[in-house]
């Protein structure tokens, strides 16, 4: 027999996610807000259903990729939810939330009788599609190993970091860092050129050195060409940032960077940019 999954949200990660399960062999059900974004998985084989509820009925788990805590909320405990289920089900949810989000969603599925393991991912659209995302898994250890094939075709890593809420954790802490770094070098290319300096020439003098961060590379160049097209949109980067503040602050740990890059991020977003990818803080630096 077919072994099955159930996908909710087929958005810029989600869909290329979803299509790696495909290509394994899996069957697949698949719910997506707008319809349209079905199809193309439809096409290669994929069952559209019409509430996040039918992805569970006969599927071994449940994964979630969707843009934020009120998406996750509404995919499990809306009208139509996965909290309706009536079989075993395994909700793994690969979305970027806040730890205590987290504990809460597990808290209330478990109550019914459902288990709930967080799986956020680090990499972008194209680590997506190639299958080479990273898997920052918090939860029980049995939960993990029931979706940890499946999870394989997705990512070229796999880490269980402990209970619930420390994938999350994990997430969030590799998202402030992301947001400071991308606006590090925006800042630092907007300087050159504003002085004369060629902004490639001092790109490539920055990767040389001890300035060196990884995101130059995979950002730095498409940014200079004015790419912008959305491989981590900046209003997804804005809602890690303003979640990470939140989140310290209640742990009354400092992290004034990360307040400095979100104050940034939203200007940006106030410009119009949000849609565009998280480069595009280039753009609101007037690099262009």
């Amino acid at each position: 027999m077919t072994t099955s999954y159930g996908f909710v949200g087929l958005g810029l990660m989600g869909a290329p996610m979803a299509a790696r399960l495909l290509d394994a062999g899996y069957g697949l059900k698949v719910f997506n807000r707008n319809v349209e974004r079905t199809q193309p998985l439809v096409a290669r084989g994929a069952q559209a259903v019409k509430r996040p509820v039918q992805v569970a009925q006969g599927s071994d788990a449940v994964f979630m990729m969707v843009s934020d805590a009120t998406a996750c909320n509404d995919m499990l405990f809306g009208h139509g939810g996965l909290i309706e289920a009536t079989d075993d089900l395994l909700v793994v949810n690969m979305s970027t939330i806040g730890p205590e989000q987290s504990r809460e969603m597990a808290t209330e599925l478990n109550r019914q009788g459902k288990q709930y393991l967080e799986a956020p991912v680090t990499g972008s659209t194209p680590q997506a599609e190639a299958g080479e995302l990273i898997v920052f898994a918090g939860g029980d250890a049995a939960d993990l190993e029931r979706v940890r094939e499946p999870l394989t075709k997705m990512a070229q890593r796999i880490e269980h970091l402990g209970p619930l809420g420390h994938g999350t954790a994990v997430k969030l802490i590799n998202n402030m860092v992301l947001g400071v770094h991308v606006q590090a070098m925006a800042e630092a290319l907007a300087v050159a050129k504003s002085f004369g300096l060629e902004p490639q020439k001092m790109l490539d003098l920055l990767e040389q050195g001890a300035a060196f961060s990884r995101i130059q590379q995979i950002k730095g160049p498409s940014a200079l060409a004015g790419d912008f097209a959305p491989r981590f949109p900046l209003k997804h980067q804005l809602k890690d940032l303003k979640l990470a503040d939140e989140w310290t602050r209640t742990m009354e740990v400092p992290t004034p960077l990360v307040a400095a890059a979100a104050w940034t991020f939203e200007r940006a977003e106030r410009d119009g940019l949000g849609d565009e990818d998280m480069s595009a803080i280039c753009r609101y630096l007037m690099l262009d």
